[in-house]
């Protein structure tokens, strides 16, 4: 068999398709620094040529390269006694096998699948096992042939009756060229310049520079490794830091949608705000209202018994009062409870209390609007005393003069409620709103 060319695509290092050939006739050399990938393009070439493409063994998957799900896929090109072919496997996912031969200058496809995994079987004469890779021992005469790195090449004993009559009939007529006698004394004084008659690499020569430009590699080449463990581990960090960066915007995206919504709230708050400066001109006016009807004096009795209603009145709103203000003494504990639990976070503590403001403005608010629904309902009763007052002012005419005696005795009656009126106005019926700060 010669080997005209390879094509790696997704291969060891190779994860881009390359090109190796075409090779000259004779005798070829691939010469590149180690770990460049000449042990992996032979060792492919000889997995595409002699492995089923179906095979998903460590043999095969130590194609694949490192840390990737690339599916391998390799083109060899070679000629053999039955004419010039091609075959084309795709290791691992989706495999696939073709075999082309070229005639006329153009491939034409022989076979694909199983079906040309036989083909190039029969082709040179190798087997397969039962599963698995294949070993050397199965890809036939070519087994002896093809040296690999890091594999010995044993020669089979001619004592074997079919190996030995194989090899006998291949190699029966072969005569040594006369070429091949120049190259071996070739050969032989370039080796006098590289290594002594012990085997040893000459002092001086290109084997010992080699050797210790080797040593020179190997220790920069340790440099290098320690180099990029550091740098893995600033990218590590780098990555680290780029996560909490992450974090740390999205808390401020939900810090601001918060904020937002706390600027919508103190807009509301500054309209209700507004409502209730027109609450209070309402109250002031419902309060006028209430001293002109203070001054009536001939409904003391009706008025005795208003009096006893709006101290119970009283007490109500002073039980509501008590209650906003528990309200308000435990919301003030709970913020105490939040500036504890976050002392670091001012920003957010600072809209906390802007909430907190909004909530005793809130709360306040509701507290003026029981007042204002309470007077107003003082003020429809009061409307009623006053058209009741007007009915008993009509009867009052139609009754007798009243003696000096008995007014006087009224007159003092009219000033005791005008002073109870002053004293339930100084109680309950006066709002004042002092703000905190």
């Amino acid at each position: 068999m010669i080997l005209h060319s390879l094509e790696l695509t997704h291969v060891g290092r190779f994860r881009e398709t390359v090109h190796v050939g075409p090779f000259a006739p004779g005798l070829n050399i691939l010469s590149a620094p180690n770990e460049s990938g000449k042990s992996t393009a032979l060792q492919a070439a000889a997995r595409t040529l002699f492995d089923r493409h179906t095979t998903k063994s460590e043999e095969i998957k130590v194609l694949q390269p490192a840390g990737t799900s690339l599916a391998p896929r390799v083109t060899v090109e070679f000629e053999t006694g039955a004419g010039h072919f091609r075959i084309t496997k795709t290791f691992l996912q989706k495999p696939e096998s073709r075999i082309s031969q070229l005639r006329s200058g153009s491939w034409e496809l022989l076979a694909e699948a199983d079906t040309a995994d036989q083909r190039i079987q029969s082709l040179l004469h190798s087997s397969l096992p039962g599963r698995g890779a294949t070993k050397p021992e199965h890809w036939g005469f070519l087994g002896f042939l093809w040296a690999r790195q890091g594999e010995p090449a044993i020669w089979p004993g001619l004592d074997d009756p079919d190996v030995g009559q194989r090899i006998r009939a291949r190699l029966a007529r072969v005569e040594l060229d006369p070429v091949i006698e120049d190259l071996r004394v070739l050969l032989a004084s370039v080796a006098d310049a590289i290594i002594t008659s012990t085997g040893q690499s000459r002092v001086g020569g290109p084997l010992r520079n080699a050797e210790d430009d080797l040593a020179g590699i190997e220790a920069a080449l340790d440099e290098i490794c320690k180099t990029r463990d550091k740098m893995e581990e600033t990218h590590r960090q780098f990555q680290q830091s780029e996560a909490e960066v992450l974090r740390l915007e999205r808390e401020h995206a939900e810090q601001s949608t918060a904020a937002a919504s706390l600027r919508e709230q103190t807009l509301a708050a500054e309209r209700l705000s507004g409502e209730l400066s027109a609450r209070r001109q309402a109250l002031t006016s419902a309060k006028e209202k209430l001293a002109v009807l203070a001054a009536d004096t001939a409904t003391l009795s009706r008025l005795q018994g208003e009096h006893k209603e709006t101290e119970t009145a009283h007490a109500q709103a002073r039980s509501v009062t008590k209650e906003s203000e528990q309200t308000l003494t435990e919301l003030r504990t709970r913020l105490d409870a939040r500036q504890m639990e976050q002392p670091g976070h001012e920003k957010h503590l600072q809209s906390l209390r802007s909430t907190h403001q909004c909530l005793r403005d809130l709360l306040k608010l509701r507290r003026l609007n029981a007042d204002a629904e309470t007077l107003f309902n003082q003020v429809k009763k009061a409307a009623a005393a006053t058209a009741e007052i007007a009915m008993l002012e009509s009867r009052r005419t139609s009754l007798p003069a009243v003696t000096p005696a008995q007014l006087s005795k009224l007159e003092e009656r009219s000033e005791s409620v005008r002073t109870l009126r002053a004293q339930l106005l100084a109680l309950g019926l006066t709002v004042e709103l002092t703000p905190d700060s």
